[in-house]
């Protein structure tokens, strides 16, 4: 009894706010039919929202693969390798080398002769041989860039490029499935776009792995065979690990390089030199889309990393490899040197070398290349 009085009571209550509501809505002119009407739209409205929030999702990712497949279309145009950037590097680095001897010897006298000269109605500039090159190394660390390229090779270039591909497309798909409560059928054609680039550019072959991880790990198992049989270790074993951490700078990382270059919008040969690229390129369109939907991200340096490993690893383990060195040249028949500089010597370099390394970075926070 007491149930169906409550249900009773209900019911009254109810029908008494739908009439006043009918009536708020005749007296502003509208039909009785339109309250009720509205009643569905709701439900109507959250559909058209969830439509509409698929079709945003699609379009982003449309947008996202649309400028991986352009970047990705650049480095097919790449060589299969080039010692062309070594080349120059070499090059310029003798040109520097002359033109800071011509400095050192000329400089003044040369100056001295424009300032008298500039006295007189019109002005000469004043002159450096090796100025062009200091400024050249500067707006390229200023512009946020650290290494340069020596051997390049294009199936790392392309390794690095589908990674770094898919770990934002795999972050823009988790993203989407947090948005819409792990409901794939609101951004399902998104999905399906998005897994079939996932599916692209995962396929690696063997031969990209091994260049990228094999010769690289080759120093680091020898210091592990020395310190666990040092008796067994062969003389040419110290050749082995000079040739790893060499490779490790100059395959991995320039192929990091250029693959920094690509992001930066450079065509061809182009992105062997990021320093000289201006703008953001690639990394600014990614990450208006990527902030589309919440997601904030940036390139890890891994250039920059290396450098300061390898710098830090060669301090840490500096009397032994020159003990090795020794050895190697001993066994080669080549003049072992007589002496080697200190710590208290070295440490100037390593200042140097963290100080050019944390500026770059910061600057290349800074200019949103990254």
């Amino acid at each position: 009894m007491i149930l169906a009085a409550a249900l009773s009571t209900f019911r009254f209550v109810a029908k008494n706010l739908v009439a006043k509501k009918i009536k708020d809505r005749q007296n502003q002119g509208h039909s009785a039919w339109d309250f009720y009407a509205g009643v569905d739209l709701v439900s109507t409205a959250i559909q058209m929202n969830a439509t509409s929030a698929g079709a945003d999702y699609e379009r982003l990712a449309d947008v996202l693969i649309e400028y991986y497949s352009q970047v990705d279309k650049q480095a097919q145009l790449l060589p299969s390798a080039s010692i062309m950037p070594v080349i120059k590097l070499l090059w310029y680095s003798v040109l520097f080398y002359f033109a800071l001897l011509g400095d050192f010897i000329l400089i003044i006298p040369i100056n001295i002769v424009i300032a008298i000269r500039n006295i007189f109605p019109g002005r000469w500039s004043y002159r450096s041989f090796c100025w062009r090159y200091i400024k050249a190394v500067v707006h390229w660390i200023w512009v946020g860039e650290y290494s340069v390229p020596f051997i390049p090779i294009r199936a790392l270039t392309i390794f690095l490029l589908h990674w770094h591909f898919r770990s934002r497309l795999s972050m823009f798909r988790r993203r989407v499935l947090l948005e819409t409560r792990f409901s794939e059928d609101i951004a399902k054609t998104a999905f399906a776009k998005i897994d079939s680039a996932l599916n692209f550019w995962g396929q690696t072959s063997p031969a990209r792995i091994f260049l990228t991880w094999g010769p690289p790990l080759i120093g680091p198992a020898i210091e592990l065979v020395k310190f666990l049989s040092p008796s067994s270790f062969p003389p040419w074993g110290q050749l082995l690990a000079i040739f790893s951490f060499g490779y490790l700078l100059g395959i991995p990382l320039s192929a990091f390089v250029a693959k920094r270059g690509l992001m930066l919008d450079g065509a061809g040969r182009e992105a062997y030199y990021p320093g000289f690229l201006q703008g953001s390129g690639y990394y600014t369109r990614e990450r208006e889309v990527l902030s589309a939907i919440g997601l904030t991200t940036s390139e890890f340096p891994l250039d920059i990393a290396l450098i300061i490993a390898s710098l830090f690893f060669t301090e840490l383990t500096y009397s032994q490899q020159m003990e090795g060195l020794v050895e190697l040249l001993g066994w080669l028949g080549l003049p072992v040197p007589v002496e080697s500089p200190s710590l208290a010597q070295r440490i100037p370099s390593i200042i140097v070398v963290v100080t050019i390394s944390a500026i770059a970075l910061v600057r290349r926070k800074k200019c949103g290349r990254l």
